[in-house]
């Protein structure tokens, strides 16, 4: 086979052969289709966003719950979603205050936006889901299914997947899930708590809830209570409420102290005598933990 050299770049040359012409065009072929299926299948090259939008002045409880439950499907239909941020004006419908919505939630520079509203019919009460390109505020994939307040899961389950595919995520991948309005209200209350560094309340709020924010809600107060900026009261508080406080706990023996000495006129943190109270509580002396839950 007679083979030709040509020069590509200034001291560099290739050895050409019609073999490996043939190789390249194939590879370029294959590569042009790919990127031409990714391009189609609308997956989105970046993070997703989520924010709340659209929902009932008597609902508006379910706003920061609900948005962190699509994040959380979202993931897990495989989707890169970012850390959710509240926004304070609520978005109606399409329009200026919609784009508004989008543009502020892509600040961080999202590639897709999903709007997630809770909205009141003759059927119930219906979970809808909106995805936004921020650039042009063009809606890409929306969904709105209708479901209950006993039974919000199977809504949110069904709408999340019908947007997936928009997302580059996976519906295939996700397990049914259980949601009420009741857990909803109960995960509002829990997640002002936990940015209040009030644990025990949050920790107690959450109780019977088994929805997957309220599994991820322990988990974050866990770690919440292992910081050190976290007072060792509330760690004390949560240990008792997990049944697991050994008895010879010196943060729990620092308190009893404490709590002890406000009797004599010392101030005492309002936790400080909580904890207090609780701890006897846990040891059967009501009438001692009554002593300071009436003080603090």
């Amino acid at each position: 086979i007679h083979r030709r050299s040509r020069p590509i770049f200034r001291g560099m040359r290739i050895e050409a052969s019609p073999a490996r012409a043939v190789a390249l065009a194939i590879a370029c072929t294959a590569f042009t289709l790919a990127s031409s299926a990714h391009a189609q299948s609308g997956a989105p090259a970046g993070r997703v966003a989520v924010a709340a939008a659209t929902f009932p002045a008597d609902l508006a409880f379910a706003r920061e719950p609900l948005a962190e439950h699509v994040r959380i499907r979202l993931r897990e239909g495989e989707t890169d979603v970012a850390p959710g941020a509240r926004v304070s004006e609520p978005a109606r419908g399409e329009g200026p205050q919609t784009c508004t919505r989008v543009s502020s939630s892509a600040a961080d520079g999202a590639a897709r936006v999903v709007l997630a509203d809770l909205r009141r019919s003759e059927r119930g009460i219906d979970v809808a889901l909106r995805v936004y390109e921020p650039r042009t505020c063009k809606l890409a994939s929306a969904a709105r299914i209708s479901g209950s307040g006993l039974e919000l899961g199977p809504a949110l389950d069904e709408a999340v997947a019908r947007i997936l595919p928009a997302l580059g995520g996976s519906a295939a991948l996700l397990a049914p899930s259980k949601l009420s309005l009741a857990d909803l209200a109960a995960e509002s209350r829990a997640l002002a708590l936990i940015g209040a560094r009030e644990l025990a309340r949050a920790f107690r709020i959450l109780d019977g809830d088994s929805s997957s924010l309220a599994i991820a809600l322990r988990g974050r107060i866990e770690a919440l209570a292992a910081e050190r900026e976290t007072p060792p009261a509330e760690r004390v508080r949560l240990a008792i409420l997990r049944g697991d406080l050994g008895s010879g706990d010196v943060a729990a023996r620092q308190i009893m102290m404490a709590a002890a000495r406000s009797f004599d006129g010392e101030p005492a943190e309002a936790r400080v005598l909580l904890a207090a109270g609780e701890l006897q509580l846990s040891r059967g002396e009501a009438g001692e933990a009554r002593r300071y839950l009436q003080l603090a």
